[in-house]
């Protein structure tokens, strides 16, 4: 891991970098464009809470919404209108990561993916990864799935103070995969739905995908020199890299 390629280099199977290109903050450029209650079609702003591994926590109450997506659009930074819809396009970054963070948290890397309608990250609460032109779904996917392993997490926390830095992200290192590998990754990510999760067969569906995703991982670790396996964290991937479930 130590000499291999890096997430923000041109040697790996993706090409992503650091992102936190909207700032709903007080002091922010963007704030103008926020309110505090809820409206018919106004997006939601992410702050730190809600974003889980792989998923959403819908129990944690939204802040902000933006309800000016017009104004929102005119920025030029990934929003646009798509036949008479909002949607968030190829150029707006998918995966994003908790911007908070410590070293001794269980957990110090967490990752999951914006859907395309209805949800924008936001600076000083939510990072971005935003992917390099003509990236695949299944190597966005495959990124996703790589975010949330033990491998990842171990890499992360030995730089990290408080916050998932631009310099973390963007070093982080990548597994040797195969393009068979990176499709293997992507599948495995593409069938965590958070429709399925509390159910009996989501659960045995988990220690398979678990058991998979160890494998995989042990796999890019030994050829790493890295003792040990990594998981993937059961949740759910965004809808919008459209993968169908495989059942």
């Amino acid at each position: 891991m130590r000499n291999g390629p890096r997430l923000a280099g041109p040697e790996g199977w993706i090409r992503a970098t650091h992102d936190a290109r909207w700032d709903f903050r007080g002091s922010g450029p963007d704030k103008a464009l926020v309110v505090r209650e809820d409206s018919p079609g106004a997006w939601r702003v992410l702050m730190t809470a809600p974003v889980d591994a792989f998923s959403f926590d819908k129990t944690v109450q939204d802040k902000q919404y933006v309800a000016d997506l017009r104004g929102a659009a005119a920025k030029k930074r990934g929003l646009e209108l798509h036949e008479g819809k909002f949607v968030l396009s190829d150029r707006h970054p998918v995966i994003v990561v908790r911007h908070p963070s410590r070293s001794d948290d269980s957990r110090t890397l967490i990752a999951t993916a914006l859907p395309e309608t209805g949800v924008l990250h936001n600076k000083g609460y939510i990072h971005a990864a935003t992917h390099a032109e003509g990236t695949s779904a299944a190597a966005r996917l495959a990124l996703l799935g790589l975010f949330n392993t033990l491998t990842v997490d171990w890499w992360v926390r030995r730089f990290v103070d408080r916050h998932i830095t631009a310099p973390v992200l963007n070093q982080i290192p990548l597994p040797d995969w195969s393009a068979a590998e990176v499709y293997e990754a992507a599948a495995i990510s593409s069938t965590l739905y958070p429709t399925r999760v509390g159910s009996l067969g989501h659960h045995r569906r988990r220690a398979e995908l678990r058991s998979r995703t160890m494998g995989l991982f042990k796999k890019a670790a030994k050829s790493a020199a890295v003792v040990g396996t990594a998981k993937v964290v059961v949740g759910a991937v965004s809808k919008r890299l459209a993968y169908r479930r495989q059942e």
